[in-house]
């Protein structure tokens, strides 16, 4: 069976194909070859434009401009083939479905919308008996903030004491797909102690990503927290195009696709 993740990688290597190509066309760049008749000899043209005006030069049939002139033709018919394949790759992976653990989840969800998505969670956990590896860094002991314990009442498939139920989904979608994370670890940033809901370590590279789900938007000193909270993050070049994932809950609950989405296109790679 295909999955995304192997849809992705044929992707990123046709892309890196088509840079190779545009490198090649700086070498070789693209004219066009005409070939007519002269008093019964053959003559071959390089046809292109200067000054605005489509001008044409006698080219050596068979020699080294000859031959620079039809690899740039070449060149160029391959770049468009791998456009056209690359356009085709992307549009199937945007219909592909993957049946993965969190695919399955949600959709099982969707079909039965008053079941607790923690309850279906930990079915397909079970059903599905992923294992992974985790590294050092996933054994580590790490400091987890002790404030307010007893707001920590909701309890994922794993075990981890959590406050809502939107992060008891975002849990189970990080374990579906064998991302490693500490939950409420303790942090500094320029002397300053700092709490993320989730800091995430990419499997692929090491890189270290912070999650902040945010539920509590239209409460005022809530919000408060938060845009201090992003400023610090900001002043110590953790932004949202790089390595912090933002989410907020939408009517009390969590839109598992875009969890999924996020997963998928910056976690795994």
């Amino acid at each position: 069976m295909i999955f995304q993740k192997d849809l992705r990688e044929e992707s990123k290597w046709m892309r890196s194909r088509q840079l190779e190509l545009k490198e090649q066309q700086k070498r070789y760049p693209l004219f066009k070859l005409m070939k007519t008749k002269n008093d019964g000899k053959v003559v071959y043209y390089k046809v292109y434009r200067a000054e605005g005006k489509r001008k044409r030069k006698i080219v050596k049939p068979k020699g080294t401009e000859f031959y620079d002139i039809l690899k740039g033709i070449c060149i160029n018919t391959k770049l468009k083939m791998v456009d056209a394949d690359l356009n085709i790759l992307e549009n199937i992976q945007h219909l592909y479905r993957d049946i993965s653990p969190t695919e399955l989840m949600t959709e099982v969800y969707r079909d039965n919308p008053r079941l607790d998505i923690h309850d279906i969670s930990i079915a397909v956990s079970e059903l599905e008996q992923i294992k992974y590896e985790p590294s050092e860094w996933a054994r580590a002991q790490y400091k987890m903030s002790e404030y307010k314990p007893e707001e920590k009442i909701h309890t994922t498939s794993r075990g981890l004491k959590v406050r809502s139920k939107s992060e008891v989904s975002i849990c189970e979608v990080l374990y579906a797909n064998g991302i490693e994370f500490r939950y409420e670890e303790v942090i500094y940033l320029n002397g300053r102690r700092i709490v993320p809901d989730f800091t995430i370590r990419r499997k692929s590279d090491g890189k270290i990503f912070y999650w902040e789900h945010c539920g509590m938007m239209d409460d005022l000193i809530y919000r408060r927290r938060y845009y201090e909270k992003t400023d610090l993050y900001t002043c110590c070049d953790i932004v949202p195009w790089d390595n912090l994932i933002l989410t907020y809950d939408k009517d009390g609950s969590i839109d598992l696709e875009y969890v999924e989405a996020i997963v998928r296109t910056i976690l795994i790679a």
